[in-house]
């Protein structure tokens, strides 16, 4: 009857869930991947050879099996860009969650009420539903689930008999592997499983061979693991966290541990009173801590840990799911290793199992002190905790409500971070995608101007350049929607715009020149490495330039560019736009070759003989007025073809990518007979 139970409470509380969209991360790692949208060989070898937010970023984090789930859905179900396939994936994989926590429970409480409580606390707690609701949350859940599921495999190894030892011991060694190419704090599993031996077995011991095979088991999970990691990340590009997504990257040792501290009671509060939930806890929500507010987290911290110990041989269950609390936190903690992100309420999904544990531990002691029967104890213990599995389910079911509505999304993570500079971006870019106007850039422009104070106070290589390109890109926003309203005011729009977005471009060489440094302290070959920087900025560099009618300029901004996505067919059509508004026809012509050599297509194509006819209609470029590609034969198509590639060559030689060099030089010898330097 449980099950049933807590399987009707997951599907009531997660029932508004489905309408949820692409929000957060979610877009980069299903819309934005491009491995994700078709089956194919080369797909299936980049999921598993390039890291988890390729192509969009680069980091540490490798999580294959996350991304092959969401090319099920994307291509196997045919989900596409439907996010409600997403949402019963997730949701499916935490009802099994939910489960395995109801078995644990059982085994550690031998009692079915407090299981139950237990996974149903975990089951609707509202700090979930980033996990569970939030698309990209998958990570979470599959990783949860590979330490779930070991975890109850290793409790119930003792009643698993001789016989069926082995496909037990292969279960363990498959729940660990699964959860560590999900997530990296399925780590803990091992330390969870003596965790459990310490707590409840240290009087009577498994007998020390099938013990020891439930440890050994997870051991070739590790190894594989690092061994894969390490292969994969060898031949990447060194990667970089943001300040600005961690400032506990840029403090000392002791001030980023103690601020991490104080993070962890923010977190413990957030699952005592989960009001205040946001998706984001960026620069600068959570200012580095002082000492005297970090010396009392650590006092907080030491006395916790001083319960738990004291709990060990008082109470075992509270114990237990007080030690587990801190062990699944310690991989997102911050205390041990600075990782990409000061707090997220994703990372307390395994955590809640313990921190439910406890709440059912501390309602059975309470109960236990104010009732004067044991009957009275058990009811009020009950009654107790169904309020707080009503309550919390309700407060999940409001949350749900704030991930299905990009503007609820935005607006609540707003009200809860206002200290962040995210959370000032998210409602502008949603704007965008619906189309800005006269009605709502007023309001956007406020908006980015409060995320630009924010960074301004940051020194260069600390900073980021996404406020000041996006308060930029309005500003010019802002002239275009005046062409016809106030024409006067529109050229000091580009001024400012410009002014704005030139100020992002120390920031933005900071970045690249601290990329380049980390990449030679790493002694990655010089032959392939890129440049980095931010697209986005010399795009609306080009785009401003051209409309106060500097082309040389805008020229220039759009070549970085070019540096920076060589294989974007539409930046070499902008050059050729550009080109041609200087009257250089050889220069517009070569860059239209570049654009079809990029990105083959009839536009492209039809670019080319358009620019032919324009600017050559007598040569012998065009077979005839009804030709509709190039002649191959004439003299002066193979030589805007050959600059064309010669340019491309060295554009990729220059910007470490050798391979793909090589094989646009093959492209240009074997169907052109060009000769390239």
């Amino acid at each position: 009857m449980g099950p049933l139970i807590l399987l009707t409470l997951v599907l009531v509380t997660y029932a508004n869930s489905f309408g949820g969209q692409f929000l957060g991360d979610s877009g980069a790692v299903v819309l934005d991947d491009p491995r994700v949208h078709e089956i194919t060989r080369d797909n299936l070898q980049l999921i598993f050879t390039q890291q988890y937010w390729y192509p969009t970023a680069d980091s540490g984090v490798f999580r294959p099996l996350v991304t092959l789930s969401f090319l099920f859905n994307y291509s196997v179900l045919g989900n596409a860009s439907n996010p409600a396939g997403y949402h019963w994936v997730n949701l499916s994989l935490h009802i099994v969650n939910v489960m395995l926590v109801w078995l644990l429970a059982l085994t550690i409480w031998k009692q079915p009420a407090s299981a139950f409580f237990t996974a149903a606390i975990f089951a609707v707690h509202p700090v979930n539903v980033e996990s569970v609701t939030n698309i990209a949350g998958r990570a979470d859940v599959m990783a949860g689930m590979g330490v779930l599921a070991g975890l109850v495999l290793y409790a119930y190894l003792p009643d698993v008999g001789w016989r069926r030892l082995l496909p037990w011991l292969a279960g363990i060694f498959l729940a660990a592997l699964f959860g560590l190419f999900s997530k990296e704090n399925a780590v803990i599993l091992p330390a969870a499983m003596f965790l459990y031996d310490l707590v409840f077995r240290r009087s009577r011991l498994l007998p020390w061979q099938v013990s020891l095979s439930g440890y050994l088991a997870v051991v070739p999970a590790l190894v594989t693991n690092l061994w894969v990691r390490h292969m994969v990340f060898s031949n990447l590009p060194p990667f970089d966290t943001p300040f600005v997504d961690n400032p506990l990257i840029g403090a000392d040792f002791m001030t980023a541990r103690l601020t991490a501290l104080k993070v962890l009671f923010k977190q413990i509060s957030l699952l005592l009173w989960p009001r205040s939930l946001t998706w984001d806890y960026s620069y600068n929500q959570i200012p580095l801590a002082s000492w005297s507010i970090g010396l009392a987290a650590l006092a907080g911290m030491i006395g916790l840990l001083t319960l738990i110990v004291w709990l060990f041989k008082r109470n075992a269950p509270a114990c237990f799911f007080g030690a587990f609390f801190f062990l699944s936190l310690v991989p997102t903690s911050n205390l041990l290793l600075i990782i990409g992100s000061i707090m997220a309420e994703r990372f307390l999904y395994l955590p809640s199992i313990g921190f439910a544990g406890c709440v059912v531990a501390g309602a059975i002691a309470l109960s236990g002190k104010l009732a004067t029967k044991t009957s009275h104890q058990a009811g009020m213990a009950t009654a107790a905790l169904a309020l707080i599995v009503i309550g919390f389910g309700l407060r999940a079911s409001v949350r749900n409500s704030d991930w299905a509505d990009g503007e609820r999304f935005s607006k609540s993570a707003l009200e809860t971070s206002p200290g962040s500079f995210k959370t000032h971006l998210a409602p502008i870019y949603l704007w965008s995608q619906k189309g800005l106007n006269i009605g709502n850039i007023d309001q956007a422009i406020g908006l980015a101007e409060q995320a630009v104070a924010i960074v301004n106070v940051l020194p260069p290589e600390k900073s980021t350049t996404l406020p000041s390109v996006t308060l930029g890109t309005l500003y010019r926003i802002k002239g275009d929607v005046l062409v016809y309203a106030r024409p006067w005011e529109v050229q000091d729009w580009y001024r400012r715009s410009l002014q704005t977005l030139m100020s992002a471009v120390p920031i933005d060489q900071a970045f690249s020149q601290e990329q380049r440094r980390k990449a030679v302290s790493q002694n990655w070959p010089s032959s392939k490495m890129r440049v980095k920087g931010n697209a986005f900025l010399y795009q609306n560099l080009g785009d401003t330039y051209k409309r106060l009618g500097r082309f040389p300029e805008a020229l220039e901004a759009l070549s970085h560019l070019m540096k920076l996505t060589p294989f974007n067919s539409t930046i070499y059509s902008q050059i050729s736009d550009v080109n041609t508004e200087l009257r250089r026809p050889d220069a517009a012509i070569v860059a239209l070759w570049q654009a079809f050599a990029v990105g083959h297509g009839g536009d492209n194509e039809h670019a080319l003989m358009a620019g032919y006819r324009t600017w050559y209609p007598d040569s012998c470029a065009g077979a005839g007025l009804a030709s509709s590609s190039p002649n191959p034969f004439c003299p002066l198509v193979r030589t805007h073809t050959c600059l064309a590639y010669e340019e491309l060559v060295r554009v990729l030689t220059d910007t470490g990518r050798p391979e793909e060099s090589g094989l646009y030089r093959e492209t240009a010898h074997r169907e052109y007979q060009c000769a390239l330097k």
